[in-house]
């Protein structure tokens, strides 16, 4: 599946695989947001934007998204409702 008709699919909410990819997506992002909670906790005094934990935060969110497309590209099947925009 091309990257391109990734986008533009989502997935069927009634297909019976459906159940098992949100909630492997979802324990995905329980990991991810786990991990970045442990690396903010280094810093317990800082609150701005320039965190100095922001670098590794931002390598989990690049592994946690390259999770979800494989996960994607796993559950391609459920993929089908097309929600491409009508071209003018």
């Amino acid at each position: 599946m091309s990257e391109q008709s990734e986008v533009n699919r989502r997935a069927d909410t009634s297909h019976p695989d459906y159940p098992e990819y949100i909630a492997k997506c979802r324990a995905l992002r329980e990991e991810c947001s786990r991990k970045q909670d442990i690396e903010r906790a280094k810093y317990p005094d800082w609150h701005g934007h320039d965190h100095p934990a922001g670098r590794e935060t931002r390598q989990l969110e690049r592994e946690y998204y390259a999770a979800i497309r494989e996960l994607k590209r796993e559950y391609a099947h459920i993929f089908t409702v097309d929600c491409t925009p009508p071209e003018e």
